[in-house]
């Protein structure tokens, strides 16, 4: 989590949410 944060802390804003979108995406799919 840490380094998701660290990761984050150099991306804009705009950007963070669109990973975030994908990755939740990603996980609901693999988890479904």
């Amino acid at each position: 989590m840490i380094t998701t944060y660290i990761l984050y802390g150099s991306l804009t804003s705009s950007d963070v949410l669109e990973i975030s979108q994908e990755l939740d995406t990603l996980l609901n799919e693999h988890f479904a």
